[in-house]
């Protein structure tokens, strides 16, 4: 379980990377991929989570007083260097926040401003129950593109509701020296 925007207690830290968190903010997991080769070579892959603010308001009875959110957009600013600096070479988003480009604080549905932070390669999303990419949903959106699946060319996937579903990405990396680089993508 990952989650960088829900704090411990009634009060936020001047930094986010400061704030008690309620849970690990992200993980970095290290595998194996084989590359064109055949050759298994290791990967760091980042994980990181986050959660609407707007739980505070549907779940209020019991998070008030107990728990306060930060907005997605700026716990992924804070986070995802730091990310980078422990030596992550991707860093996929899971984002239970839901897809618009109308841009304010503390958004309810941020994914599309969460891939404009530099350093998220891919971004699981979800909440509004929708399915992306795909013919109907958020067509038309500037920056989000239904039909190759991404948001401001970042691939995503939101995977509908009740398992109906199923959101994949699959990444084409290439090793630049030490470090990957996803070159390619389809949602």
């Amino acid at each position: 379980f990952v989650c960088a925007n829900l704090v411990r207690g009634t009060q936020l830290a001047s930094d986010p990377r400061q704030d008690t968190l309620y849970l690990k903010p992200y993980v970095i997991l290290e595998k194996k991929i084989k590359d064109g080769a055949g050759a298994e070579q290791p990967i760091k892959i980042g994980i990181i989570g986050f959660v609407p603010p707007q739980i505070m308001n549907w779940d209020a009875k019991n998070l008030t007083g107990n728990v306060i959110t930060r907005d997605i957009v700026q716990a992924a600013k804070a986070w995802v260097p730091q990310i980078k600096e422990e030596g992550a070479d991707v860093i996929i988003a899971l984002s239970h926040s839901g897809i618009d480009i109308k841009q304010t604080d503390m958004m309810e549905n941020a994914s599309y401003f969460l891939a404009g932070v530099d350093g998220i390669d891919a971004i699981f999303t979800g909440h509004q129950h929708l399915v992306f990419p795909g013919p109907k949903d958020f067509v038309g959106l500037e920056g989000v593109d239904a039909e190759k699946g991404t948001l401001g060319g970042k691939p995503a996937v939101m995977g509908g509701f009740w398992a109906t579903h199923i959101g994949l990405i699959d990444r084409l990396l290439a090793k630049a020296g030490r470090k990957w680089k996803v070159v390619a993508a389809t949602s």
